[in-house]
């Protein structure tokens, strides 16, 4: 429009619908072109009040925090340990589906209960990951790699030191585990077998606990991955050599995973040395280090964190065998349907872990960097994040019931006995994710003793009286308790969290360093 045209424009419609006079001076037509485009037609914004614009203003600030939180760095370590978790139940398929083609069915049974031998004994010795990676993840958020060398070594020490016991008393702790577990004769012999075989992998096993505990100290998962994915795909291509080439049936099996446990080790030492070089660790530890970080490290609190992380792991295996013990008086058809839920839960499980280890790993570094800032925003950043994986995973379960039925069983009654008790697998998710991530908060965090003591009340005062009150509810109640506990668990170690955070206590240096 040409300038000299400007004097002669009429002012739009005011807020009452009536048109304005003509303008004349330049002042008013300044102030007409100064309005925003949206009042020519509304007339003037009109303003909201103090509490509207306190809540837009609310949510703004949580929004765009919630944006500025680490959600890559927790996805960067949760992706590789959630595709690590899935691989893990493929070392059993592998040897089931294997001696499912031969002619005995007996050999199967053998390994089932030899495999669940096994995976309880080595899941009791878990601790030795999970404490490496708190006691190795602080040090290095303190910017001092010699003494998460010196934590190392002490590590790998126990992990070789419970390896060495594990075999001297298997002659007569494995014959006594497996008459608890197989009743036939046969099953039993083979299961005698395929034990006396296995039993040599601990210090493999135990060993690359210790390792994949290093590794995600130094925020490493990649590793760790590599580590599980080669453990599993040796053992499946030995198992086809073992079992089906070599027909050495069970004590294939065995020799299949022994073989894939220490080569795995021997990869997980490999991952170890560059690890090591990147943060030029043999410049500043000498070789002979170890020796002086054996004679005089620190073991009470390596030792104390591994002690209550033993006792909570078997606490919540006592919690899980009860189930099973419980659902098995109920009837078969209710132990099958329960073992079902059971193992789809466990899908969920295997993801939501990966942001457990995430939150595990950024904890000890923030706890050892003494930064209370970057502690609540990697633990709100796998919270939020994992939170949203839940509640996918239970919408996933929900509209996928029929197919999830249809493949976990043929069985008209187990099918019927699914149907009944499928809401709670849906529930599961959305419940337990939170205790699983305070799992891996405090136990990054060194507070193991807050994790024991929550577990134990846990079960004493909740699950147990739970199950005691509903029995008349039968399976329903069982399944009642067991998310109750769930919920317990979370709700006590959020106020751990929040007594932990008022208290200022999540840098306590005395004696007792893992208390709030």
């Amino acid at each position: 429009m040409h300038p000299r045209s400007v004097r002669h424009l009429t002012a739009p419609p005011d807020y009452n619908g009536t048109l304005g006079n003509k303008v004349s001076t330049v002042s008013n037509t300044r102030s007409f072109f100064n309005k925003k485009p949206n009042e020519y037609r509304y007339g003037p914004r009109v303003e909201c009040d103090a509490d509207t614009q306190r809540v837009q203003l609310m949510i703004k600030n949580w929004s765009s925090r919630w944006l500025e939180l680490p959600h890559k760095q927790t996805f960067a370590l949760a992706g590789p340990m959630i595709l690590a978790n899935i691989s893990v139940p493929l070392m059993g398929l592998a040897d089931t589906a294997m001696l499912g083609h031969l002619d005995d069915a007996a050999f199967v049974g053998a390994v089932a209960v030899g495999a669940n031998i096994f995976a309880f004994m080595f899941w009791m010795m878990a601790f030795l990951r999970m404490g490496t990676t708190s006691v190795v993840g602080q040090a290095l958020g303190a910017n001092n790699p010699t003494t998460a060398f010196d934590q190392l070594a002490q590590s790998a020490a126990l992990a070789f030191g419970l390896a060495a016991l594990l075999i001297i008393t298997h002659p007569f702790t494995l014959p006594l585990a497996i008459s608890w577990v197989a009743a036939d004769p046969q099953v039993a012999e083979l299961a005698a077998q395929y034990a006396s075989i296995r039993i040599y992998a601990a210090p493999a096993v135990l060993g690359t606990y210790v390792l994949s505990g290093w590794l995600l100290g130094l925020q490493k998962p990649v590793y760790t991955l590599i580590i599980t994915v080669a453990i599993n795909t040796i053992n499946i291509a030995l198992d086809y050599v073992f079992i089906l080439k070599f027909n050495w049936g069970s004590q294939g099996a065995a020799a299949a995973s022994v073989c894939a446990d220490y080569l795995g080790f021997v990869i997980a030492l490999f991952c170890f040395y560059y690890s090591a070089k990147q943060i030029q660790l043999f410049k500043r530890a000498p070789n002979w280090r170890w020796l002086s970080a054996l004679r005089q490290g620190n073991w009470r609190k390596l030792m104390g964190i591994n002690r209550d992380l033993f006792i909570r792991t078997a606490i919540l295996l006592f919690v899980f065998n009860f189930f099973t013990a419980q659902g098995g008086d109920l009837g078969q058809t209710t132990l099958a349907a329960n073992a079902i839920l059971i193992q789809l839960m466990f899908l969920s499980t295997y993801a939501l872990d990966g942001y457990a280890h995430a939150a595990e790993t950024l904890a000890a570094n923030a706890i050892g960097a003494k930064n209370l800032h970057k502690l609540h925003n990697t633990s709100i950043a796998a919270c939020s994040t994992a939170g949203f994986i839940a509640v996918f995973m239970a919408v996933v379960f929900w509209f996928g019931q029929p197919f999830f039925i249809w493949l976990m069983t043929d069985i008209h009654e187990v099918k019927q006995a699914v149907a009944q008790y499928y809401i709670w697998l849906c529930i599961m998710p959305i419940v337990a994710v939170w205790c699983y991530l305070f799992d891996g908060i405090f136990i990054g965090a060194g507070k193991t003793r807050a994790l024991r003591n929550w577990m134990l009340a846990a079960v004493l005062l909740v699950f147990l009286p739970s199950w005691w009150l509903l029995q008349p509810l039968a399976n329903h109640g069982l399944w009642i308790a067991f998310v109750v506990f769930h919920i317990a668990r979370s709700i006590s170690l959020g106020y751990e969290y929040y007594r932990c955070t008022v208290r200022n206590s999540w840098f306590a240096t005395s004696s007792n360093v893992d208390a709030c």
